[in-house]
């Protein structure tokens, strides 16, 4: 199986992403889980927008083509925060 050359960003971030005790799950279409919480996510080049429902909990992540790697800030319920890496599974 060959592939054509493709560039760093135009790969798909959707799929399984695993760090810290965390796995989140990006969907086609918008669509987020995390610990049974759905919401729903942007992509703006590099940087991803969370936004979890029903409280509208907000995440900002950075994306890393080269290492497969989302560094995020997660905003937990408590209004605390913490950086976590999460990275792309291709196998789980």
């Amino acid at each position: 199986i060959t592939m054509a050359p493709q560039d760093h960003m135009a790969r798909p971030i959707h799929g399984d992403w695993r760090g810290d005790g965390i796995r989140l799950r990006i969907w086609r279409g918008g669509v987020a889980t995390w610990s049974g919480t759905r919401g729903e996510w942007r992509r703006h080049s590099r940087l991803i927008l969370f936004t979890w429902l029903p409280d509208s909990l907000e995440w900002t992540a950075q994306y890393d083509p080269i290492g497969a790697a989302l560094l995020t800030t997660m905003m937990e319920p408590d209004s605390s925060t913490r950086t976590v890496i999460l990275r792309k599974g291709l196998r789980w």
